[in-house]
């Protein structure tokens, strides 16, 4: 007899998820207190528009404005990147450092490191990952992350792997990981820029926000990171890039510190050890950072020196979310 063939119909694909609305990213990026009172910003969102920043003439001036923009945003459950300019957030922790107690401004991973592990970003399931040049982890002890010079050195993530190379070991195994992208710069104008470069674009490609306090006007020009021209690149830069901060023992003074630094009895292990046959004559370039009365700002854990790391929005992205909040309400 015949074999019996179903009729029935195929049944439906699922539904593709609806999309979630950029201001749900601003919320949990910069972990605003205004979040918005039911859980789903998705319900009250048009399905295939949401609102974009766009840049516009008037007056014979430009202007960023709001706009509906058709299509989806980011579709929800695909895995949200942040991408972190490394040496920016490197040098700016050591900058905070620098002003804060008036000594010699280094590079320091602590940065990096604070922003990587950001508790409201490991939450709400961002992919955090860095930036930065190759010579930063792996190259002279100048330029290492953490090192400057012999006598300033954190050997508790700097190495030396022969006479002249040196390495920053807990920046190499972000690399290992994954988490860091080692960019090799070439010893030219242009080439200093190339790790920029790399952050820009990497984040247009993949639809990344960037944490920097660099502004790319060194870039405006370049067609190579996939911007038609610099209006293109500036709007991009409106709704995807935010800059940061760090707050360094705010409201601390300094003798305070200095007794939590003594009661800890915490004694970091800074440059070579004294008897080693590498470590030359202290020089007027190579000072010591601190003696016995002077607390190592530079290596001291956020225990001891409390520092917190900020992101901070652009203009465009706190417009955005004051007009969202206000139609809610």
């Amino acid at each position: 007899s015949p074999s019996h063939v179903s009729c029935s119909p195929t049944p439906a694909p699922p539904a593709p998820p609806k999309p979630k609305s950029r201001v749900a990213d601003l919320l949990h990026i910069f972990d605003w207190e205004n979040r918005v009172a039911d859980a789903s910003l998705a319900e009250s969102d048009v399905a295939n528009t949401h609102m974009g920043l766009m840049l516009t003439e008037e007056g014979g001036k430009e202007v960023l404005k709001e706009v509906p923009m058709f299509g989806p945003p980011d579709p929800e459950g695909q895995k949200k990147t942040i991408l972190l300019d490394g040496a920016n957030l490197a040098w700016g922790y050591g900058e905070q450092l620098s002003c804060r107690f008036g000594y010699r401004k280094m590079a320091l991973s602590q940065g990096v490191e604070m922003a990587m592990t950001h508790p409201p970003w490991i939450q709400n399931g961002f992919e955090v990952k860095a930036v930065m040049p190759f010579s930063y982890v792996q190259g002279e002890l100048k330029e290492i992350v953490d090192g400057g010079n012999k006598h300033t050195l954190l050997p508790n993530k700097v190495v030396q792997l022969r006479h002249d190379l040196w390495r920053n070991t807990y920046l190499w195994g972000l690399h290992e990981a994954g988490k860091l992208i080692l960019v090799r710069r070439p010893a030219t104008e242009q080439g200093r820029k190339e790790d920029d470069l790399m952050v820009i674009r990497t984040a247009h490609e993949v639809g990344a926000y960037v944490c920097s306090n660099d502004q790319f006007r060194d870039h405006r020009k370049n067609k190579k990171i996939g911007f038609k021209n610099f209006k293109r690149l500036k709007s991009w830069a409106a709704e995807r890039k935010f800059g940061f901060t760090f707050h360094v023992a705010s409201g601390l003074k300094k003798d305070i510190l200095k007794a939590m630094w003594k009661a800890s009895k915490f004694q970091p292990e800074i440059g070579l050890e004294r008897n080693s046959e590498h470590l030359e004559p202290v020089s007027s370039e190579d000072e010591l950072w601190y003696d016995n009365e002077v607390p190592p700002y530079h290596a001291l854990p956020t225990r001891i020196l409390p520092v917190v790391f900020e992101p901070i929005a652009n203009s465009p992205m706190l417009s955005m979310m004051m007009s969202y909040t206000g139609k809610r309400s």
